[in-house]
């Protein structure tokens, strides 16, 4: 029996972005989803990356909350998606 999984898709979500922490990731059918924690300070919001299928950097959304690392799973229903803080 053979157990290694078929990669389908493959790049790094954090480096496109200039990312130091990805910490939740979703597909949506066209489009990943990446949050990231690795805001500076504080003061400065995490955020929410949306990426391509190709992993080009598509748009960056500021996260709703200035925690320390913000948003952190992803979840997506195939209406909504949702983030988690813990």
């Amino acid at each position: 029996m053979n157990l290694t999984p078929n990669v389908l898709f493959s790049f790094n979500a954090n480096q496109p972005a200039g990312e130091s922490i990805a910490l939740g990731v979703e597909f949506d059918g066209t489009y990943f989803w990446v949050t990231g924690g690795g805001a500076v300070s504080e003061s400065e919001p995490n955020r929410l990356f949306k990426y391509d299928l190709n992993g080009n950097l598509i748009d960056v959304f500021p996260q709703p909350t200035t925690s320390v690392f913000g948003c952190r799973d992803l979840s997506f229903d195939a209406t909504f998606l949702y983030v988690s803080y813990s």
